[in-house]
């Protein structure tokens, strides 16, 4: 991925972490950036979603030993719940950004997210939307005030 030189005026810069995504765009300059915020979504937790994560995992028959009630079992591992949650999560955003680069016309996306976000966001990215990635800032920026976030994209350059 090559560095960023400049953040192109319109360009939609995403800062997201695991539970909470900020949608800004830059309305200043390519050299001074002025973001404006468009969009923020949150993570939701329904009440069926912590009931299955408060059941502890399962048990199966092994498959050699003879697969007969009373055989040797082996435990099922229990799953990672965040990094599934994350990795929904990242769907939503990337579906949500494709939408608004419709309705605007962007073509330029940088993306600010720790590293895992990163790798989910990436997995989830049709080309055609990977292709306007200007470049990937492994930081968590989303307790950040606006204006502090462009400075953090400023210094990165």
């Amino acid at each position: 991925m090559p560095s960023l030189q400049r953040l192109p005026k319109s360009a939609t810069i995403l800062v997201c972490d695991a539970r909470k995504a900020l949608f800004l765009q830059n309305h200043g300059t390519a050299i001074h950036p002025s973001l404006k915020l468009r969009k923020t979504m949150e993570t939701e937790a329904t009440g069926d979603e912590r009931d299955l994560k408060g059941n502890p995992p399962g048990r199966r028959p092994d498959s050699h030993g003879g697969a007969s009630p009373r055989g040797p079992k082996s435990a099922m591992e229990q799953p990672d719940f965040a990094r599934l949650d994350e990795e929904a999560f990242a769907t939503r955003i990337v579906e949500e950004c494709a939408r608004q680069f419709e309705a605007d016309g962007s073509d330029a996306l940088v993306v600010a997210a720790p590293s895992r976000m990163l790798g989910a966001l990436r997995d989830a990215m049709a080309p055609k939307l990977r292709d306007r990635l200007l470049a990937e800032i492994p930081k968590t920026l989303t307790g950040h005030p606006i204006d502090e976030i462009a400075d953090h994209l400023v210094a990165t350059w």
